[in-house]
């Protein structure tokens, strides 16, 4: 059983090298661009590489347990708890992160308007609304269409003024004040489910007794 664990690890593990590569190039190549005209091709890199790294990185540990053969030791509902509670955590984290990247970035402000409401339906037939939003720098116009909707009671209503922040560089980057108080209550929300319940897969998967003589186990055979 463990040949075969050692056997699928090594192929996840050359997979996974290879995906990891196509990141790396991904990453490498919006990061050379300086032309404002290209930002948007840089900001889909960043948030593709944002997808697509908890992937990588599960499936590099995926391929070390099976490869060292740890696997046995494993209950899987525990594991299951444990890699939700980390993508929940992932997912956080991703929030704070992009967060502090566009606040850092957009740092002058002015007073918009709500123009339209862009009406959204999920595979389940539920609707919400996502603020469209009108602005004015310069002379020029701009709209921004908002990161996050919900019920048309739940947003700001057509016709409110609202406070947006922009890149004084480039105008057209911006985010609602709406948008930033949100981006900071979904990142609690996911860090207080995703943690936990991290933690506890983590106890479940491994108690922290049979943790403690794995480690044990494994010292001592290193070092005799």
């Amino acid at each position: 059983m463990r040949s075969e664990g050692f056997f699928y690890g090594c192929i996840l593990l050359i997979i996974s090298l290879v995906f990891a590569y196509v990141l790396w190039q991904i990453w490498g190549g919006p990061s050379q661009v300086s032309s404002t005209d290209d930002e948007d091709e840089t900001q889909s890199g960043d948030q593709i590489v944002r997808i697509l790294l908890p992937i990588v990185i599960g499936m590099f540990a995926l391929s070390f347990i099976l490869i060292s053969g740890v696997y046995v030791y494993f209950n899987y509902v525990g594991a299951g708890i444990a890699a939700g509670g980390a993508l929940f955590s992932y997912i956080g984290i991703l929030f704070i992160t992009s967060g502090n990247k566009k606040k850092k970035r957009c740092t002058a402000s002015c007073l918009g308007y709500v123009s339209d409401h862009l009406e959204q339906e999920d595979s389940e037939n539920r609707v919400s609304y996502v603020p469209i939003i009108t602005y004015t720098v310069n002379g020029n116009k701009y709209t921004l269409q908002g990161d996050f909707g919900g019920g048309k009671k739940a947003i700001p209503q057509i016709g409110d003024a609202i406070e947006v922040f922009y890149d004084p560089m480039s105008p057209k980057v911006a985010q609602s004040v709406h948008d930033r108080k949100e981006s900071k209550v979904f990142a609690i929300w996911f860090l207080a489910f995703g943690i936990p319940m991290f933690l506890i897969g983590l106890e479940i998967c491994i108690p922290l007794e049979r943790l403690y003589w794995i480690i044990r186990a494994w010292f001592l055979a290193k070092w005799r």
